[in-house]
Parts: C-alpha cells; sequence; structure tokens
C-alpha cells in the first residue's frame, strides 16, 4: 500500500486540475452563448488555462494508465473509489472534448 501512496497524490492533483478543467467549459460556454463577458485577472486567467486545459489532460493520462497498471496486476490501489470515478469521467470528457 506505502508502495502507492504517490498514486494517490497524482489522484487528488488530477482532481484539482479537473475541477478547473470544469471551471474552463463553464466559462467558455456561458462566453459562447451569453451576451455576458466573464473578466478574471489575467494571471489568474492564465493559470487557469493552463492547469485545466494542459496540466489536467496530461495527468489524467498519467493516473488512468496507473490505474489501469495496478487493477492488471490486482495491487490494491490507495485512490478512494469516488476518487477515480470523477478523474475517469472527466477524463472521458476530455478525450470527447479534444478528439471529437
Amino acid at each position: 500500500m506505502k508502495k502507492y501512496k504517490w498514486l494517490l497524490f497524482l489522484s487528488r492533483v488530477a482532481f484539482i486540475c479537473n475541477v478547473i478543467f470544469v471551471f474552463c467549459l463553464v466559462i467558455a460556454f456561458i462566453q459562447a452563448h451569453s451576451e455576458k463577458v466573464v473578466d478574471l485577472g489575467e494571471s489568474i486567467k492564465s493559470y487557469t488555462v493552463i492547469l485545466g486545459y494542459f496540466v489536467s489532460f496530461g495527468l489524467n493520462v498519467i493516473v488512468q494508465l496507473a490505474g489501469l497498471v495496478i487493477r492488471i496486476a490486482k495491487r490494491e490501489s490507495p485512490v478512494k473509489g469516488w476518487l477515480r470515478v470523477v478523474n475517469l469521467t472527466v477524463f472521458i470528457i476530455q478525450l470527447v472534448y479534444y478528439f471529437l
């Protein structure tokens, strides 16, 4: 179990990035379908875009592949079930968003 603490850490960071990704999608949707302009500060916007669009996808790929390897090896993962489900759900949304 101690061997996979890094996966728990990466899953938590991926969750934070996934929340930011969903926030970016909501902001983009609001701006595309509304007259309102959502104005964030430039530095906040930069960090949000980087963490939400770029880091979250790469981190999700790593977390999902590592989780798959642990599952195939029939090892016990330290990651809680709800965290795996949320990260996988957002990963599927990202695949659809980026590739379809």
